[in-house]
Formats: structure tokens, sequence, C-alpha cells
């Protein structure tokens, strides 16, 4: 497990025991190790280029946390989250909740 990060106030920093590493050393951190499926959660602005570095790396499978879609290799796999489509139908059926049953 690692994190990468290309903000120089948070490499260094520790999560849940994972120290962050700067981006530079994502690719040699991925072969070392095998890597194959990575996570990104990154702005829009920057989603496609990591997601391209990652591939580089040798990352086979990307769980895209990205607001956007990406497009890579046709031998990768993205999983695409949409956060705010989760968030939507959760609160419609918490609202839900109550109702009589013939408005459900």
């Amino acid at each position: 497990q690692a994190i990468f990060d290309t903000n120089p106030d948070v490499v260094g920093q520790e999560i849940r025991g994972i120290v962050i590493k700067p981006m530079e050393e994502m690719a040699n951190f991925v072969q070392e190790n095998e890597i194959k499926l990575g996570v990104l959660a990154v702005p829009v602005a920057v989603a496609q280029t990591v997601a391209e570095a990652m591939v580089e790396a040798g990352i086979i499978g990307i769980w895209n946390f990205a607001p956007t879609e990406i497009r890579v290799r046709a031998d990768v796999i993205v999983r695409n989250e949409r956060l705010a489509v989760g968030l939507m139908c959760l609160s419609f059926k918490t609202k839900r909740i109550g109702m009589p049953e013939e408005l459900r």
C-alpha cells in the first residue's frame, strides 16, 4: 500500500501508518512491488495525466473517484465511481422512508 501526492505540504505525512510519498516515486514503487490496482482520487485537471502515469508504471486496474471520465488503453480496466450520484440516490431513498406506501 502506498499514497502518492504532488503537494510538498503533505508528502512525508502519515495516514493510518502509510507515509505519503512524492509522485516521482510512484513508478518505481509500482514496479518493485508488482502493484496492479490503483485508486485515483485527484482533481479533474490532473486526472487523465495521473491515470496515464499509473498505466505507464504498470497499473492494469484503476478505481477512479475523480469526477471525470479517463481514457486508457483497452487492456486496462477502469471502474468509475460517482460519489455525487451515489449521494443523490442515498438521499432520495432516505427521504422515502416514512412516506406512505402509495407514494414510494
